[in-house]
């Protein structure tokens, strides 16, 4: 299973972290890749949740140097502009957990972006709300 993250550079909220834990261990199995944005925040959050649990990381990282987050990969991928990698995180992806700020859609919002692309590219995906309810 390779599963894409995409969420929000403030970090999650204590809910929205318990469910993507458990989203994570129920979606494990030997071999399952958790492929990220490399970003502050919530995909550090995140990746380190998944490399936890044993899922390979795979990172995508900003050329922006101050949002790249700290998370070892055992793939970093070349450095692209935010949007772009986002897509590339859609494309790459079976399955996409979304976690943004806010409890609504968000315009200007790379989250938002990767959940528009997800829903254009007909990818299934799960969005956990701040309240960590996933839907």
């Amino acid at each position: 299973m390779r599963i894409g993250f995409t969420g929000t550079q403030k970090g999650m909220t204590d809910a929205q972290s318990d469910t993507v834990r458990q989203i994570l261990g129920a979606n494990f199995t030997p071999g399952s890749v958790f492929i990220h944005g490399g970003c502050v925040g919530a995909d550090d959050e995140a990746a380190m949740q998944a490399g936890n649990i044993g899922y390979e990381l795979w990172c995508l990282p900003s050329d922006i140097d101050n949002k790249r987050g700290n998370i070892y990969s055992f793939v970093t991928l070349p450095q692209q502009p935010p949007l772009d990698r986002n897509i590339h995180i859609v494309q790459m992806c079976e399955y996409l957990i979304a976690v943004p700020k806010h409890a609504s859609e968000q315009q200007r919002s790379g989250t938002w972006h990767t959940i528009r692309r997800a829903r254009a590219l007909d990818r299934n995906h799960v969005i956990v709300w701040p309240s960590g309810v996933a839907e």
